[in-house]
């Protein structure tokens, strides 16, 4: 976990933040919460309304799109694709 001062300093490095001041950068990180995430782990499922901007601060996440089966057979089997990769810096999610 970060504490307040090396996640400022985390957030500053990010382009999406590199014109916030100090004092703004401050007001943001005491409304962040860390969540760590488990291999594995479904952090945000496609089709469900977001309620979180996320930042990757260590790791990598992949992205991916679920596609409907095809028709016909008692099942439709899902298929997964993988769109991309977030790394450490990246934004994800919405508010």
């Amino acid at each position: 976990m970060l504490d307040e001062k090396e996640l400022s300093q985390f957030l500053s490095g990010i382009e999406a933040f590199s014109g916030v001041s100090p004092e703004t950068l401050a007001k943001l990180v005491s409304a962040f919460h860390e969540r760590p995430c488990h291999p594995g782990e479904v952090v945000i499922c496609q089709g469900a309304r977001g309620t979180e901007l996320c930042i990757v601060v260590e790791g990598e996440l992949s992205v991916t799109i679920a596609y409907p089966g095809e028709p016909g057979g008692e099942e439709a089997v899902q298929t997964v694709r993988e769109v991309a990769t977030l790394k450490a810096g990246d934004i994800f999610g919405e508010i």
